[in-house]
């Protein structure tokens, strides 16, 4: 709720229009907005985009088998703008490779705590290639992503926190509950509140408090929900003899979708 992917939409949008125009007064940029899947990249980041930029035909056009939106608009010096959104999913290794065969100005890593840190530097690579240099080349060129907060022995963490490069950048948002939180005003009064009833203390400082939890990796599968009150006898419990009779024994087994 904090307003990330807007604010790196419109970050997209300022590139193109800075985009210094060639020689037919044309301002022409390419990005890939990727997500680590297909369904989450319609469910999430297209539809955050439509919203600001719904196709109308002429000036946005949305094009379905391809995935591409393409924005074209004139601005008030007499240039116009030409930029395409090449939208991708990493559902597969080919995908991947399809992603880095091709040149953009820049890309976009939506969620990037859940793509594979190796893709930052592979994406990276691609960009600053369109326009070609014929052309005048990039204005600006690179990696713009945003994610909620990574745990904390993960590749993401140790790459923004721990041997972060000299030409990388990294900006927190307030927590959701500090007075300066981001966004608050078009969201409702009590809603961080509300989505942190129930949850436990990582997911809070992963969506809401911006802060790095410590990985579950490695430690017991009922975690933070364990309460001694509530799962240890308070007395020794005494086992209860079947004498006149042989009881049928019934267990249930929840093997989750990933069994042992």
């Amino acid at each position: 709720g904090g307003g990330k992917t807007t604010g790196i939409l419109m970050a997209f949008v300022q590139i193109a229009m800075n985009q210094e125009p060639d020689a037919k007064g044309n301002r022409k940029t390419r990005f890939a907005v990727v997500r680590n899947t297909r369904p989450q990249l319609r469910d999430s980041v297209i539809k955050s985009v439509f919203d600001w930029f719904p196709p109308n035909g002429s000036t946005i056009v949305w094009r379905e088998t391809d995935m591409i939106l393409t924005l074209h608009f004139p601005l008030a010096d007499g240039t116009r703008v030409y930029s395409e959104f090449m939208f991708r999913a990493l559902d597969t290794e080919q995908d991947a490779q399809r992603l880095l065969s091709v040149e953009f100005t820049a890309v976009w890593l939506s969620e990037f705590r859940e793509i594979p840190l190796q893709l930052l530097t592979d994406a990276l690579s691609r960009t600053g290639r369109y326009p070609s240099a014929a052309d005048g080349g990039a204005t600006w060129h690179g990696v713009l992503g945003e994610s909620n907060m990574p745990v904390r022995d993960s590749d993401w963490y140790g790459y923004m926190e721990e041997e972060r490069p000299s030409y990388t950048q990294v900006y927190k948002q307030p927590s959701g509950l500090a007075p300066n939180a981001e966004n608050r005003d078009n969201l409702p009064a009590d809603y961080y509140e509300v989505v942190m009833e129930g949850t436990t203390l990582p997911w809070q400082q992963a969506h809401v408090l911006c802060e790095y939890p410590d990985s579950l990796e490695g430690k017991a599968v009922y975690g933070s929900s364990f309460l001694r009150s509530r799962h240890v006898a308070s007395e020794p419990i005494r086992a209860t003899r079947f004498e006149s009779f042989s009881p049928t024994l019934l267990i249930g087994v929840d093997q989750g979708r990933n069994p042992a």
